[in-house]
C-alpha cells in the first residue's frame, strides 16, 4: 500500500554513479563513444527516485512506494552546429521506454562514425504515467531533464583505445565513372 505520511510524492530522474561504494546523483553526465581514449565510459546509468523539497533523492525512499514510470530518452542534439542529429544515431536507447522506481537502467554511447563531439541527449520523466498513480494522493513529476553529452569516439570501431586521443573517425571517399 502506497505511503500514509506524505500527502504528496515528487519523482526525479538522476544520473547515477558508484563512488568509493557510495551513490552520487547528478542532472549532467558525459558519456564516450566506444574506442575513446578519455576517461569516461561507453554508458551511464539513471534511476527515478523520490525526492525531498530540496530536490534531492531522500535518504529513505517511503516504505510503499512502487510501481513503473516511462522516461524519454531524448534524440541528440549537436551543440556545434546547434541542430538535431539523427535520433537516437549516438545511443543505444529508443524514445520512450518503462523503468521501475529505484531501479538503475543504462543507456550506451554508439559510435556514429561522425566528428560530432559534444552531441547530447536529454534524459526526462513522462508526466501521469506512474503505473500505481491512482494509489496516490498526488504525484509530482520533477520536469528538470538530465543532460548527457557524448564525446566522440577517437579511433574507428575494433581498434583498441589510444592515449592520448589521436585523429577522430575517418571516411574514405572514391569517385568512380559509370560507364552506359
Amino acid at each position: 500500500s502506497p505511503p500514509e505520511e506524505a500527502d504528496a510524492v515528487t519523482l526525479a530522474i538522476f544520473e547515477v554513479k558508484m563512488v568509493d561504494g557510495e551513490a552520487v546523483y547528478s542532472k549532467s553526465n558525459t558519456i564516450a563513444e566506444p574506442n575513446n581514449a578519455g576517461d569516461n565510459t561507453d554508458s551511464a546509468e539513471y534511476v527515478v527516485l523520490a525526492v525531498g523539497t530540496d530536490g534531492e533523492p531522500l535518504a529513505t525512499q517511503p516504505v510503499g512506494l512502487v510501481g513503473n514510470v516511462d522516461v524519454n530518452v531524448g534524440a541528440v542534439l549537436d551543440n556545434e552546429a546547434g541542430d538535431a542529429a539523427d535520433a537516437y544515431a549516438d545511443n543505444d536507447s529508443v524514445g520512450t521506454q518503462t523503468v521501475a522506481l529505484g531501479q538503475t537502467f543504462t543507456v550506451t554511447a554508439e559510435d556514429d562514425i561522425f566528428a560530432d563531439n559534444g552531441e547530447t541527449f536529454e534524459v526526462t520523466l513522462v508526466k501521469d504515467s506512474l503505473t500505481t498513480e491512482a494509489d496516490y494522493e498526488e504525484i509530482i513529476y520533477d520536469d528538470k531533464a538530465v543532460v548527457t553529452t557524448i564525446e566522440d569516439a577517437t579511433k574507428p570501431e575494433g581498434e583498441p583505445p589510444v592515449s592520448p586521443p589521436e585523429e577522430a573517425d575517418a571516411v574514405t571517399l572514391a569517385i568512380f565513372e559509370v560507364k552506359m
